[in-house]
């Protein structure tokens, strides 16, 4: 029986759910939604609507605000020596953007540090603490700093005070600093621990402000701390929903002069026009890539030097050199993911529970990327390493219900370094110890995790044909900001037709129609190569999506983003009948292919093969191929092609449930009379 990815319908009280929708007047979907959500009482639900129902936590609540506040209050006061030190990730680079640019509106004597990747690698190294030291009374670090408790040291040592703001996991033992900052510490009451390093430091500028102006610091600064808090991916509630909420608002109309040349050169606006959407999606997926790809492949310095630009002229220059280092991003990481899959395809792999995968030359700045998609493809956590001679450098990715830094404290002995959340860490490895750090975090995922963590997919509820429209699409946009535990509701359309079937992007992504009672709805399957696409024309189907608009010369479309696609039950209980007829062609007759089955398939497969050898899903080609308007189906498929292989027409490499073929070229005819496979078939009629 064929496999397909872990799906779950969410469940939902329905009585529950339309006695929301009654009594606030929302459209039912959306009650479903907020139902799924935690959403059960009509103060909930309008709670959950309108953000501004929403308020911020004192900052004084969180340990060690009011010394840090006193701390660097009296640097301004001394004009003493500031420095910030960032970490070179969206986050990083927005926390020191953010409060660099309040301090030097303070009049501060200030600067900062963001370190290489490649050279001096993640957090605070001893290197630049020595440095800085030199020329500077207060160090302040955003996004980083928790662990280090030997360089902190070291800093205290050379006459330089330290406040931490982080947002990492705590270890047992804090650094010795004059302040740290952490809603993760065990001793911090704050009653929001899901910041982002970025909302740490955005709680420190309100705290500077007494309290008093947290709207004033909301219209400077909410535009880079939302991006900063989108890209790394922290759950879009609480704080984090009010501070995306006015940073997505804010961003159509910031002034940040960096931040709008960046999005004219991405295509978000034009001229002086928004022309895309501004939300989670288009922050995460458009925007905060070219900030990120500078950290990764060049310098984070750039994309802070991009935020921090006086001038078009200088934020255009800029800008277009993100834009082509995010290109050379987009290329390295498609040259790793491919690497690697063949790796866990071809290699001992396959049995792990977690995926670690090693190479020399891998880009450590991308690793982490790829590790997501990784991911993502297998269903696994999965840890990419860089090797680079004694050391590697690795990135790792979870799913829920692993956490990934109890699965490297279990195996820290194995490892010289390592930090991170639940869903994603870095750590660096000794190569002699790589072997036994794989077996080790293996033998943990199965002695903790036995069932072995899966990526399931989550649909929010089913919905009927006549949902898809505009009405639901406006009704559903109100549930956003969109992230973690909030995320971009999902549907799942049962029993739909496939009308017709397209590649878009030279067969990078596959576009397809499905029919409805109100014609047919266009479905984008982004990421879905063409030729791996296992459905066709007519296809009976069950389709997991978004919604989103298609805007096109003027006119406004609703249209699904694709997910997943599934065969609908009928069509796998049809699937499975034509398995079983195959496993068992040898006990049992089912038939022998006719003449025109062979001509039709060897004619599709010419014209689909086009003389190279390509992948092919045997399903997908029993349903595509057909004799008059009947598909010849997965039996007749498999034997035809069993025979093409036992008669050398067709060379064949099998893996599970997608086949490799290539035609051989022939010269005369075939006597399919004399096939053995055929004749062993014919004699059980």
């Amino acid at each position: 029986m064929r496999r397909y990815k872990n799906l779950s319908v969410k469940k939902v009280d329905i009585s529950v759910s339309e006695k929301i929708a009654a009594e606030t007047g929302i459209a039912p979907i959306v009650a479903k939604i907020l139902y799924t959500r935690g959403v059960r009482t009509k103060e909930e639900a309008l709670g959950f609507l309108d953000v501004e129902r929403l308020s911020f936590h004192s900052p004084f609540l969180m340990k060690d605000m009011d010394k840090a506040v006193e701390r660097i209050k009296k640097a301004l006061e001394k004009k003493e020596r500031i420095c910030i030190y960032g970490d070179y990730d969206v986050d990083g680079v927005t926390a020191t953007t953010a409060l660099y640019k309040y301090l030097i509106k303070k009049g501060a004597n200030c600067s900062y540090f963001i370190p290489e990747r490649i050279t001096e690698g993640y957090g605070l190294n001893k290197e630049a603490i020595k440095n800085l030291a030199s020329s500077n009374d207060l160090l302040i670090t955003v996004d980083t700093g928790i662990t280090a408790v030997e360089e902190i040291e070291l800093a205290n040592s050379l006459g330089m005070d330290v406040v931490v703001t982080d947002h990492h996991s705590c270890r047992p033992t804090l650094p010795n600093a004059v302040a740290v900052i952490n809603p993760h510490r065990e001793d911090c009451p704050y009653p929001f621990e899901m910041l982002a390093g970025v909302g740490v430091v955005f709680k420190l500028l309100c705290a500077l402000e007494d309290d008093e102006n947290t709207e004033m610091i909301l219209d400077e600064y909410s535009d880079i701390v939302a991006i900063g808090t989108i890209a790394d991916v922290m759950p879009m509630v609480d704080e984090n929903r009010l501070i995306v909420k006015h940073g997505i608002s804010r961003l159509s109309k910031t002034k940040n002069i960096g931040l709008r040349t960046l999005m004219k050169n991405s295509g978000i606006i034009c001229g002086e026009t928004v022309v895309k959407k501004i939300n989670t999606t288009t922050v995460g997926f458009v925007i905060a890539p070219r900030i990120n790809a500078a950290g990764r492949i060049a310098s984070a310095t750039l994309a802070a030097e991009l935020l921090l630009a006086n001038t078009e002229a200088e934020a255009e220059e800029i800008s277009e050199r993100l834009c082509d280092i995010n290109r050379m991003r987009q290329d390295t990481e498609k040259q790793i993911f491919d690497e690697a899959v063949l790796m866990t395809l071809e290699g001992e792999y396959m049995n792990d529970s977690v995926l670690v995968l090693a190479n020399e030359g891998w880009h450590q700045g991308v690793i982490g990327v790829v590790a997501s998609k990784i991911t993502e493809r297998f269903g696994r956590p999965s840890i990419l390493i860089s090797l680079d001679g004694e050391i590697g450098k690795g990135s790792g990715r979870s799913v829920t219900g692993f956490n990934l830094t109890d699965a490297l404290t279990a195996c820290s002995t194995e490892l010289l370094e390592y930090g991170g959340h639940e869903l994603a860490a870095g750590l660096s490895v000794s190569t002699e110890k790589l072997d036994e750090f794989r077996k080790k975090i293996n033998e943990y995922a199965k002695n903790h995790h036995p069932d072995e963590a899966e990526a399931v997919l989550e649909v929010d509820c089913e919905v009927d044909v006549d949902e898809i429209n505009y009405a639901t699409f406006k009704a559903v946009s109100s549930l956003e900001p969109f992230g973690p535990q909030n995320p971009t509701p999902l549907f799942v359309l049962k029993g739909v037709r496939i009308h017709s079937v397209m590649q878009v992007g030279g067969g990078k992504h596959t576009k397809f129609r499905v029919d409805t009672r109100n014609g047919a709805i266009t479905a984008m399957y982004f990421g879905m190569k063409f030729d791996d696409f296992k459905f066709a024309e007519n296809d009976e189907c069950d389709i997991v999506f978004s919604l989103d608009l298609n805007e096109y010369n003027g006119i406004v479309n609703v249209q699904m983003l694709v997910r997943e696609v599934y065969p609908s039950e009928r069509t796998i209980k049809w699937e499975n009948a034509e398995e079983e007829k195959y496993f068992r062609r040898f006990e049992k007759y089912s038939g022998v292919p006719n003449i025109e089955e062979f001509r039709e398939t060897f004619k599709h497969l010419t014209r689909y093969l086009a003389g190279k050898q390509k992948k092919l899903c045997p399903y997908m080609m029993g349903r595509m191929i057909k004799v008059g308007s009947r598909p010849i189906g997965y039996y007749s498929f498999m034997v035809i092609l069993d025979v093409l292989e036992e008669t050398d027409l067709a060379k064949v490499k099998r893996n599970e449930n997608e086949y490799i073929v290539k035609l051989n070229t022939f010269s005369g005819k075939t006597n399919l009379d004399e096939s053995v496979i055929l004749n062993k078939i014919r004699s059980l009629e």
